[in-house]
């Protein structure tokens, strides 16, 4: 059998290499990610293995995971560049991680740390959960209180740490570019956040996260389905990802009438 050696970018985008990849949601977030400098980019015709930047996960896709050759080349580039034992954080295909264990002794002992949904909303449900408060688009006015929202959103759902300032420059940047979404209560305090960024013809909902204090009242079902409505009355599908974990959040999502369109996995020994 013959593998040849994946190419190899360095600090570079492939916007051709993502176009393989058009019209997948489940690797939309890769996609996205392929557009922009990327640490690294490994790839053949089949395969593409990506890390983005630290402390960001390496994305693994493959067209055809029967294909024994690609499933090599990625066993191959995974452990020579980016080995389990340092804890990197990869996601891959159910699919890719069993022809792994197959192919490569390496493998046999891994497992996932978390199951993630992709998602896709065609028509939208009314739904049965009135709660206090409006959505709006986030505004310069909140950027303090946005900024410590972030901050502890990054830990608790992805346990990155980031600072004070970095946290406000990417509210900052958000706010301006129309990306981040807020509920608000009655009393005008942010209660949930979430974000959306438009690409072609899908609408990205990500990063919902509730204050503490304000959970189990209905503030995040009831800002997805704002969002989802605005995206869908500009002829634009929602589309966002879930922790297979998090059993509320899904129903939260099935009752708007998100539809389940892949599942990937994130890795570890």
């Amino acid at each position: 059998m013959s593998i040849t050696q994946l190419l190899h970018l360095k600090n570079a985008s492939n916007i051709e290499l993502s176009k393989q990849l058009e019209g997948d949601i489940t690797y939309s977030v890769l996609f996205r990610i392929l557009q922009n400098d990327c640490t690294d980019i490994f790839y053949n015709e089949g395969v593409i293995v990506c890390y983005s930047n630290p402390p960001y996960p390496i994305w693994v896709w493959c067209r055809d995971a029967s294909k024994t050759s690609d499933i090599i080349s990625i066993a191959n580039c995974i452990k020579r560049n980016y080995p389990l034992d340092e804890n990197y954080n990869i996601i891959m295909g159910y699919d890719v991680l069993e022809q792994l264990k197959k192919c490569d002794s390496y493998f046999e002992n891994v497992s996932f740390k978390m199951e993630l949904f992709s998602y896709q909303l065609r028509e939208i449900n009314e739904i049965d959960c009135s709660c206090d408060g409006h959505a709006m688009l986030a505004e310069l006015a909140d950027l303090d209180v946005i900024a410590c929202a972030l901050k502890d959103m990054y830990y608790e759902m992805e346990k990155l740490v980031f600072s004070a300032q970095e946290c406000r420059e990417k509210a900052l940047g958000l706010i301006n570019n129309n990306q981040l979404y807020v509920w608000k209560n009655k009393n005008g305090e942010i209660v949930t956040l979430t974000l959306k960024k438009i690409e072609g013809k899908y609408g990205s909902i990500s990063s919902v996260y509730t204050l503490p204090m304000a959970r189990r009242k209905g503030y995040a079902i009831n800002l997805v389905h704002r969002v989802s409505q605005e995206l869908l009355s500009n002829d634009i599908t929602p589309i966002l990802y879930t922790n297979g974990n998090y059993i509320a959040s899904n129903e939260c999502y099935r009752k708007i009438g998100f539809e389940q369109v892949g599942r990937i996995c994130n890795i570890k020994r």
